[in-house]
């Protein structure tokens, strides 16, 4: 069976989720983003309240691995999605397969050559055609994220949830 984790980038020992932007996988057992650790929750920073009235856009990239270490398990028809309803907009968009990822020279540059888009569980983003994950392979994933002009006192609390499917 296939396992499929998610990975920060911005080099092989990168575990800070605010240098994910782009460049190589890390390989450091804290880059891996799962429900035990939460640095997926914490992938973009807070808005600040200047970010929130100018519509600040950010950018993360991470990788979509297949972590099996056994040949032939295969995950492919893979696909993404966001489930929630943000307080910020938020859009994914495929970048490069079994390579390194464009770097990116700050959290608001956007990644050339990538088209975002927001991709609901009816209609998922597709992985590109020659992107069935065997072994040890992986796809970059980059993250949009666009304050809205949320208005209110206090702290507001929003959550995004990406989803990976595929057949293993």
């Amino acid at each position: 069976m296939a396992n499929i984790i998610l990975r920060l980038t911005g080099g092989s020992s990168n575990i800070d989720p605010n240098s994910s932007l782009g460049g190589a996988k890390s390989t450091d057992s804290g880059a891996i983003i799962n429900t035990a650790n939460t640095n997926l929750n914490n992938l973009f920073d807070n808005i600040s309240k200047l970010e929130n009235s100018e519509g600040t856009v950010d950018y993360r990239c991470i990788m979509i691995e297949n972590d099996t270490g056994t040949t032939g398990e295969l995950f492919a028809n893979g696909a993404v999605f966001l489930e929630g309803a943000p307080k910020a907009i938020a859009k994914v968009g495929f970048g490069t397969y079994n390579t390194n990822a464009t770097t990116i020279a700050n959290e608001n540059t956007p990644p050339a050559g990538i088209t975002f888009s927001i991709p609901i569980e009816a209609s998922p983003l597709v992985f590109p055609d020659d992107a069935k994950l065997d072994p040890g392979e992986y796809l970059a994933l980059w993250i949009e994220r666009t304050a809205q002009n949320v208005a209110g006192a206090g702290t507001i609390t929003d959550i995004i949830t990406l989803v990976v499917r595929g057949i293993e």
